[in-house]
């Protein structure tokens, strides 16, 4: 008897329930909305993350930082920046060779390419650039990165990035950009939270950090209500990051 009432409130409910979705009345979204799976200006922000245990001292407490996260901005080319070429070696950007000491202009590209795969046949490429090395900031001045507690390539610098007026501690240290686990975020035209970001394949989540180090590709997806009943518009990017030396 028990199942029997089970299974006739189940049936009421899902009547009422049709019965309410039947009396919607959807607002019109414009056209501009449901169709935009646009990217916004400078297309992704890139940034590093580093955890310092016990590298840190802090003056005041005379004591070390057990454990402390820094950020760093690594990606600055969304509207173009001036980058010199510091190394020994040519790099090149974009097919342009650019000479140790040269100096050009950077800035984050999108090309389009056919590709038979993706929605409407095009795969939008996303060229983003973010510098190799990353500066780091301690808590405020009275906590020093001491020199001691690292190895390998670092420098201890003051905050602009020249080196360090004090060679064995300063507020400020740069180190190497982990291609395996930078932090990668799309810059979306949509603010509303229409369109959806989908990994495709073993891509990274955006956001966190992740393994960059080749070609990844996302699904753009606008989920917002069409008027005129046509599938979601889609649009696929591939981000394809270069560290600069």
């Amino acid at each position: 008897m028990k199942l029997l009432n089970k299974l006739y409130t189940l049936a009421i409910g899902s009547l009422l329930l049709a019965s309410c979705e039947a009396g919607l009345v959807y607002e019109e979204v414009p056209e501009s909305v449901y169709n935009n799976v646009e990217l916004g200006s400078g297309f992704c922000n890139v940034s590093a993350r580093q955890i310092f245990n016990d590298q840190i001292y802090a003056v005041n407490w005379d004591r070390w930082v057990e454990g402390y996260m820094s950020i760093s901005t690594v990606g600055r080319y969304q509207s173009g920046a001036d980058y010199t070429n510091n190394s020994t070696s040519s790099i090149t950007i974009l097919g342009q060779n650019v000479a140790p000491g040269e100096t050009v202009n950077v800035k984050n590209t999108m090309t389009i390419v056919d590709d038979a795969t993706a929605p409407g046949g095009k795969l939008y490429v996303l060229n983003i650039f973010a510098d190799q090395y990353a500066l780091y900031a301690s808590q405020n001045t009275s906590y020093y990165f001491v020199g001691s507690k690292f190895s390998g390539d670092f420098e201890l610098v003051n905050e602009d990035g020249t080196p360090a007026t004090d060679p064995e501690r300063s507020p400020w240290i740069k180190l190497p950009v982990k291609q395996t686990e930078v932090v990668v975020s799309m810059i979306l035209a949509d603010t509303n939270g229409a369109c959806d970001v989908k990994r495709v394949g073993d891509s990274p989540i955006l956001g966190a950090p992740g393994d960059f180090t080749q070609p990844r590709q996302y699904l753009l997806v606008n989920t917002t209500r069409r008027p005129d009943g046509q599938p979601a518009a889609q649009r696929l990017y591939e981000i394809r990051l270069q560290l600069l030396p």
